[in-house]
């Protein structure tokens, strides 16, 4: 692997975990140039957001809650002569 390949893989790393651009840049001083470009394009990048979606549990979690509103709504919106089927 090149070894340009390499510090940037080191630093994207080290980034990833809280570190400072500048710091990569340092330890890298033959490659700062093509770094400094590289590592601004990703951290541009790397605010994105991760695709979140709901865990199994919250899911399963949910449904419960939302199953046992639902029995203990069934009828009791109306009034007794307003529920569906009912005539005044």
């Amino acid at each position: 692997m090149p070894r340009i390949v390499e510090a940037l893989a080191d630093c994207l790393e080290a980034m990833r975990q809280g570190e400072d651009m500048e710091i990569c840049l340092v330890m890298y001083p033959q490659y700062r140039t093509e770094l400094t470009a590289l590592l601004q394009i990703a951290s541009l990048l790397r605010p994105l957001p991760p695709e979140i979606a709901p865990s199994f549990a919250f899911k399963e979690r949910t449904k419960v809650q939302i199953l046992e509103g639902r029995r203990g709504q069934e009828g009791s919106s109306l009034a007794p002569d307003q529920r569906p089927g009912k005539f005044r």
